[in-house]
């Protein structure tokens, strides 16, 4: 059956819609092609880069996860790549053992030398510049890390090769017709013409800095197993574009695309010109941001196309489909500018000025400190248990690749993540991705010396960011201009108000007139005594067996609201009222988190990690002797001792593991809120190698004070079990292109929409623990953020 190709503008949707239709039957059909042969050859991949457990292994092109399902029954870490959505899901559905992460072949979001191998399963054709996959394979190899590529071949004997092609270009679409996709699968055999030859495929491997390159042909040559070593020295950079290696791939991998074309014609469609075929593949190899790698499925004969997204996809990945797996964009080269500004500003009055999206707003009053920022010039969107080793490796090119402001310390990305690595399914988080940092359009910094506005901008948009700049220098202060459009003049946005205005003083509101003007009632599902003790009794009985030390476990209150008051309305009162936190807010699809946090996750600068071990609470009293008589009471608790001493030691467990000599003072000291006091223990570690926040933050989160002991039982259990919690016990913060950075644990919050608001508080629950007095905990932590909605702070019904 012949099949018309896409035209080069229509490529990157057919051929994904191609792969998302056949994702259902896809095993099945893998399984009858090959007559089951195929699972022996994934085993013969696998044994071909000699893995042992431990190993990091990516699948490149995973489809849904027969390899990497492999690679992980032999105890090896494993990150499945597919570009197609419905591919990544089915590998979901069979609950592969892997990091599943949507993304393009060659832009990997990995660090480099960060793997130990990398294998692909029926895809290598399908790429549309094998050289730029290649060279990525290598970048992210470390030296001697091996590479095993499985794909189809022709038979050389002429018997077996005619019987071969029989069954390809017949049976195989019938076979797709009946059972599948009989367009996708007729699609099959010309994707072969795509194959470069064994000694143009051993070029463009040694050129990517490949060594000991070996063929092994089976099923009388019908099939191929490609395996290499990554060398140790002279190998590829990693970039798609770059140096002689990657023109020499190109070279060879243009070769075969327009011998591919010419034979188009009379091997496939009978229609399609070569010449059309030739425009399309060069079209989308061209691609900057996005070439065909992701698209490959990895299954034996079965791929249904031949090659993958062009920039319009990956333009998409960067907004919506963002938010549901890893973006496949290449990292761009970012510009800054910064404008020194005179006079005392307010950050958080000159972000609530501002419509549009994202919104961050970020203020440590110790420190004198203050971040605000609004649009974004790039953002790093990543879920799955690698979210943070993925981000890390796209900021580490997103700062080789931006422009030095001179002030290496001043933040390049802002932003946060959830406290699960795959973020919360519940429909209040809608806008609220696992993982999420941005470089801001516009921001402002402010420190003790002064402060500064920074115009960032990707590479192309020089003559936009010219114009915003012009307007920033001119303006008597950045108040006055817009991100790129207009101040807020009445629409509604990242202020959540309609009609915000721009006069000075804005947010001087004080916390009565805001509560008066919110109207809150608390609805009527929230948790009561009775529900409570039942989540209570489970948790406890785990902590008797011994499964389990300490659990965190939480409330959320929700809360009907007459009007939602802006953010800043919130926020500039709390300021005033808790001096010791550090308050907060981003915004996502109208939703904006704030939170004013007694909780500083980590700050790393000058080759330190600094670090806040929170645990052990109790309520303020009502006149100075008996406030100062309950501070002593929380000192000499047993219950509330032993509680925070699972959190100092298993923070510093943590720190020590990564090589950090770790300083801690020998007993807690009160930290003191104007709903309760807890115990606080500063740690500060000295670092023995270069670590970013970023990392840092991967290496410390989820701690125990809002998880528990041992941390990962208690986060599988509460992943499962609170899957509400969304941003929640997460963190929100700052890094700068030095690798410094801030984070804070998204504590004493509340999530603000339309005409509702939610609020959490949590309490550890330990062997000495009781139901009653720990729900009554909560109640006074909720009634931080209820007393500034103006809801009732008394607690619901059992």
């Amino acid at each position: 059956m012949a099949m018309t190709l896409p035209p080069a503008g229509d490529k990157a949707a057919v051929v994904e819609a191609m792969f998302d239709r056949i994702a259902a039957r896809y095993d099945l059909m893998n399984r009858l092609m090959t007559f089951g042969m195929d699972r022996r050859w994934r085993r013969l991949t696998i044994d071909a880069v000699h893995l042992q457990r431990g190993h990091r292994l990516v699948d490149l092109a995973c489809g849904t996860g027969d390899l990497a399902q492999d690679a992980a029954a032999r105890g090896a870490e494993v990150i499945g790549v597919d570009f197609s959505a419905g591919m990544l899901d089915g590998a979901r559905r069979r609950h592969v053992d892997a990091a599943l992460l949507r993304a393009d072949a060659a832009a990997l979001p990995l660090a480099s030398a960060s793997c130990d191998a990398l294998v692909s399963g029926f895809a290598l054709r399908n790429f549309v510049d094998i050289g730029a996959a290649m060279a990525e394979a290598a970048r992210i190899l470390k030296p001697g890390g091996r590479i095993a590529l499985l794909e189809v071949d022709r038979p050389r004997l002429a018997l077996l090769r005619y019987g071969h092609g029989l069954y390809f270009n017949k049976v195989v679409p019938l076979l797709g017709r009946l059972l599948s996709d009989g367009e996708a699968y007729s699609y099959l055999p010309s994707s072969v013409v795509y194959l470069p030859a064994e000694k143009q495929m051993r070029s463009i491997l040694e050129s990517c800095g490949f060594e000991a390159v070996s063929k092994r042909s089976m099923l009388g040559g019908a099939v191929q197993l490609l395996s290499a070593s990554r060398s140790a020295a002279g190998s590829a950079t990693g970039s798609a574009s770059s140096s002689a290696v990657g023109s020499a791939a190109r070279s060879v991998s243009g070769s075969a695309t327009r011998r591919a074309a010419g034979r188009a014609t009379d091997s496939v469609t009978g229609r399609a010109t070569g010449s059309a075929t030739g425009s399309a593949a060069r079209s989308v190899s061209g691609s900057a941001t996005d070439s065909a790698a992701g698209s490959a499925t990895g299954s034996a004969g079965s791929s249904a196309a031949a090659s993958a997204s062009s920039s319009a996809t990956g333009s998409a990945l960067l907004s919506a489909r963002a938010i549901h797996g890893a973006t496949a964009a290449v990292v761009p080269r970012i510009e800054r500018r910064s404008l020194e500004l005179s006079g005392d500003i307010d950050v958080l009055e000159e972000v609530s000025r501002f419509t549009g999206e994202p919104v961050f707003y970020w203020e440590n009053p110790r420190r004198s400190l203050a971040i605000g920022a609004v649009g974004s010039a790039y953002e790093i969107v990543r879920e799955g248990p690698a979210r943070f080793a993925m981000a890390q490796a796209c900021y580490e090119q997103l700062r080789s690749r931006s422009r030095s402001l001179g002030d290496e310390e001043l933040p390049l990305l802002v932003g946060g993540f959830a406290f699960a690595e795959r973020g919360s399914s519940d429909p209040r988080w809608r806008g609220f991705p696992p993982l999420r940092f941005f470089v801001p359009r516009l921001m402002w910094v402010k420190g003790p010396a002064g402060a500064v506005a920074v115009l960032s901008w990707a590479a192309g948009e020089e003559e936009k960011s010219e114009k915003l700049y012009r307007r920033v220098e001119s303006a008597a202060t950045v108040a006055t201009v817009a991100t790129g459009a207009t101040a807020a003049t009445g629409a509604t946005g990242a202020t959540g108000a309609t009609g915000a205005t721009g006069a000075t003083g804005a947010i001087a509101a004080t916390a009565a007139s805001v509560a008066t003007a919110a109207t809150a009632a608390l609805a009527a599902d929230d948790e009561g005594r009775g529900a409570w003790g039942l989540r209570f009794a489970s948790v406890a009985a785990l902590i008797a067996e011994g499964t389990l030390s300490k659990v965190v476990l939480a409330r959320s209150r929700r809360l009907e609201l007459a009007r939602v008051p802006r953010p800043a309305e919130l926020l500039a009162p709390l300021r005033e009222t808790r001096p010791a936190c550090t308050h907060f807010w981003i915004s996502s699809k109208q939703r904006h988190l704030i939170g004013s946090s007694p909780e500083m996750l980590l700050r790393v600068g000058g080759g330190v990690i600094e670090a806040d071990a929170v645990a052990g609470t109790i309520a303020r009293g009502s006149d100075p002797g008996e406030d100062a008589a309950r501070a002593r009471t929380l000192t000499e608790s047993g219950k509330d001792l032993r509680e925070h001493a699972l959190v100092v030691d298993s923070m510093v467990a943590s720190l020590e593991k990564a090589g950090c000599s770790v300083r801690r003072p020998a007993s807690p000291e009160i930290m003191s809120l104007p709903e309760a006091h807890h115990l606080r223990t500063p740690l500060r570690a000295k670092l023995q190698s270069p670590l970013s926040a970023l990392d840092a933050a991967a290496l410390l989160h989820p701690t125990p004070a809002v998880c528990g002991v041992p941390t990962r039982r208690a986060y599988e259990l509460l992943s499962r079990e609170e899957s509400w919690r969304g941003w929640y016990t997460g963190a929100l913060g700052w890094l700068s292109a030095s690798g410094s950075g801030e984070f804070t644990v998204s504590l004493r919050s509340a999530l603000l929409g339309e005409n509702e608001a939610w609020v959490w508080a949590g309490a550890g629950i330990v062997s000495e623990s009781r139901a009653e007095a720990e729900f009554d905990e909560t109640e006074n932590k909720l009634r931080a953020m209820l007393t500034q909605l103006g809801g009732d702070s008394g607690e619901r019904a059992a």
